[in-house]
This record gives C-alpha cells, sequence and structure tokens, in this order.
C-alpha cells in the first residue's frame, strides 16, 4: 500500500476495532504501552489505518488446535 493511499482514523473507530478503553489508549501511549502506532495532529489522536491493521495482526490469537494443523509436518 502506498502511504498517499493509507487512510487516516481518528480515535473512535480505533476504541471500536481494538475494543480498548480511550483511557487505556491515552495512558498507553503517554507510558510507552502496546497500542496501535499514534500520530498527534495538534491536540488530536490520529491512526494510519496500516498501522493498525499490522498492530492487529501481530495481536491475532489463534486457537491452539489450529497451530497444531497448520504446523504439522503431515498436513496436505
Amino acid at each position: 500500500m502506498r502511504p498517499t493511499d493509507d487512510e487516516w482514523l481518528d480515535i473512535e473507530p480505533v476504541i471500536s476495532i481494538t475494543g480498548l478503553a480511550r483511557g487505556t489508549i491515552y495512558n498507553r501511549i503517554s507510558k510507552g504501552g502496546d497500542v496501535p502506532v499514534a500520530y498527534k495532529f495538534g491536540q488530536q489522536l490520529r491512526f494510519r489505518r496500516s498501522d493498525l491493521d499490522a498492530w492487529l495482526e501481530a495481536h491475532r490469537r489463534v486457537p491452539a488446535s489450529t497451530q497444531l494443523a497448520e504446523n504439522s509436518p503431515h498436513r496436505t
């Protein structure tokens, strides 16, 4: 994806997509915690959709049974 094609999001969609509370996001940003990369424009936080997607992928949870099946040497 080219940077010019990237969508900027404010905090509301990020709250909805991640399930994190607004306060949690702000606290983690101020303390260097684990949140999607944020950019500050004046008083507003903005998030690039591609950064949010990458963060979500890094935090994806896969059931153990699926992981075992994917890593099985007998998989066809």
